[in-house]
């Protein structure tokens, strides 16, 4: 059995097939859904953390950005730099996945 839509609140309709073209043409129901797509809604956070991090170099905002990280773990890898190697960033800040991350960070000196 089709199911339609009511034209003013979106609500779904099961019909009988002999009953289609009453539902459409007398009662105004449609066969896809009126109603808007629901929008999601960003916070700002849920961006994927995007480009090669210049862990001794890069501003709070940069390495915030550039590694998802919160801006005190961000102020934390800033106040506790020089790094060389990804041990180093574990030893200093163990609560971030600096293992998944290792690929996105370059220990260029400034």
């Amino acid at each position: 059995m089709p199911i339609l839509f009511d034209r003013v609140t979106g609500q779904p309709v099961q019909v009988h097939e002999m009953q289609v073209k009453k539902y459409r043409t007398k009662l105004g129901y449609v066969d896809y859904d009126p109603r808007p797509a629901p929008v999601p809604i960003s916070n700002g956070g849920d961006a994927p953390p995007t480009g090669i991090c210049k862990i001794n170099i890069d501003s709070l905002k940069d390495l915030s950005d550039k590694l998802g990280l919160s801006t005190a773990e961000a102020k934390a890898l800033k106040d506790n730099r020089p790094y060389t190697r990804v041990e180093d960033l574990m030893a200093k800040i163990p609560s971030v996945p600096w293992a998944n991350l290792e690929s996105k960070i370059n220990y260029e000196a400034a």
